[in-house]
């Protein structure tokens, strides 16, 4: 079984946000485990977890990003951060943009959007982190300040790609310690798509669980 890294993975905030973002989007320290069979509490109903309810912003819409000011989207969008957060960026910026009729997001509409979410977090009225290591804003973690990094929600209406990989990761690891699960096998990682009324554990699901299992997030030991 993998160590759990211990390394952060600290988030630098460019002042200047890249002109080209890539098209592609994306569609273990494992915990003591008890080997005894006999041990493990029953499976039916058992895995289930007491997650609070995912709250989805329901707030005003936005203005129009291609004719409005760069701080009247950043304001549009700590609206959804606030309510949402802690949220993949990339899902504030979708909900954003259906607020105001917009369905696709092109790249001029991404460049704008990582320009106005990356001044609010110059400006401090953000914070992010990159928790899957990418680089860049789009699928940074955000937050408002002094909000907790991890809130353990249902899925709501968010799709696996949505939750943050911090959240499924705490999630993954409670469900290890409290079920002697051995951490990321086939029965440890179907048990956390349960917690989220998920099923289907395809090769995209098992890689982007298996990622974000295996990913460091300093702040995460605190919600064990």
């Amino acid at each position: 079984r993998p160590d759990f890294p211990q390394a952060a993975y600290p988030m630098a905030v460019e002042s200047e946000v890249q002109a080209r973002v890539p098209r592609s989007e994306p569609s273990i320290s494992p915990p003591k485990w008890n080997p005894d069979p006999v041990a493990r509490p029953p499976r039916s109903g058992a895995l289930r977890m007491d997650l609070d309810e995912y709250e989805s912003y329901d707030g005003p819409g936005g203005r129009d990003p291609r004719t409005a000011s760069l701080a009247t989207v950043s304001e549009g969008l700590i609206r959804i951060i606030a309510i949402e957060g802690p949220v993949v960026a990339k899902r504030a910026y979708d909900i954003y943009l259906r607020s105001c009729g917009i369905k696709r997001m092109g790249h001029d509409l991404k460049h704008t959007m990582n320009k106005a979410l990356s001044r609010s977090i110059a400006e401090g009225l953000l914070v992010a982190e990159d928790e899957r290591a990418k680089g860049g804003v789009i699928y940074s973690v955000v937050r408002t300040p002094g909000t907790s990094p991890i809130r353990l929600r249902d899925r709501g209406q968010r799709d696996l790609e949505e939750i943050p990989p911090s959240e499924l990761q705490v999630v993954a690891r409670r469900i290890a310690l409290r079920h002697d699960m051995e951490f990321g096998t086939d029965e440890h990682l179907r048990a956390v798509l349960e917690c989220f009324d998920l099923k289907r554990l395809t090769t995209q699901v098992r890689k982007t669980l298996e990622d974000s299992l295996s990913g460091s997030y300093p702040y995460a030991d605190d919600f064990i």
